[in-house]
């Protein structure tokens, strides 16, 4: 907060039932008349958003000179240069004066700025901020591999089409991996041999995650043992034939003597 000439004051003075006020306007003795214009800003830095729909500023306060009869304390939004006009009158009477405010910034952060020459008192001051913040589109077309691999499951996605700030990817709801805003592929060696895991996928932005894609992965298991494994006995001289039922998934036999 600052004002003019000094004339500012921590005191609620007239308003029961208020505290941490500020008072503006304040006499500077007893035996001087004059009133002297006081001012105090207060500075909000809102979240992050995508557009503005609509600000409001609630000033809940009184004047606690008995004059003058009317209003003549005054509530802006300071813009960069720290210029400011007297847009809205608030009430003499201790009670809420809302209004909504043009979008009026100082820098980063939006300024109100009450003046006043009549020991006006501020008990509280909001700024009611209302915003669009939409999360991001879901990554698409998410695949894993399935029984390709014996030490990896190897995943790939497409990005979504709005502007995302990175990526998050879970296994059976656990996070394995927070990724780059732009990476499309990941090979998850932790992957364990015999289960089908549930891969998920979710971006994010300055606003939040977007819902997930989620699709099914596996790595390539060890083959079953072949049955019915038969050698002949005696049958020939110079050799012995031997087979066996052959198993699903199987590159190749090995036979041990």
């Amino acid at each position: 907060t600052w004002s003019d000439d000094d004339a500012i004051e921590y005191t609620c003075s007239c308003l029961s039932g208020a505290s941490d006020c500020v008072k503006l306007g304040w006499d500077e003795s007893w035996w001087n008349p004059l009133d002297y214009w006081g001012e105090a800003w207060y500075g909000y830095a809102p979240p992050y958003y995508q557009s503005i729909e609509e600000v409001r500023v609630v000033v809940r306060g009184g004047q606690c000179d008995d004059l003058p009869l009317w209003s003549e304390t005054y509530m802006g939004m300071m813009d960069d240069n720290g210029n400011w006009s007297h847009d809205y009158e608030l009430s003499i009477d201790y009670t809420d004066n809302e209004y909504i405010v043009g979008n009026i910034w100082s820098g980063s952060m939006l300024m109100p700025r009450i003046g006043s020459e009549d020991n006006y008192c501020i008990d509280t001051i909001r700024l009611k901020f209302y915003y669009t913040c939409d999360e991001p589109d879901s990554p698409t077309d998410l695949m894993a591999s399935n029984a390709e691999d014996c030490f990896t499951v190897n995943l790939t996605w497409n990005l979504p089409e709005s502007s995302i700030i990175g990526q998050t990817l879970y296994r059976d709801d656990i996070v394995i991996a927070q990724l780059d805003y732009n990476e499309v592929i990941y090979e998850d060696w932790g992957a364990q041999s015999g289960i089908e895991h549930t891969y998920c996928i979710e971006s994010q932005n300055e606003c939040g995650s977007s819902t997930i894609t989620c699709t099914s992965g596996s790595l390539r298991t060890e083959p079953d043992s072949p049955e019915d494994v038969n050698a002949t006995d005696g049958d020939f001289v110079n050799q012995v034939l031997i087979n066996w039922t052959s198993t699903i998934d199987t590159e190749q036999y090995k036979i041990y003597r």
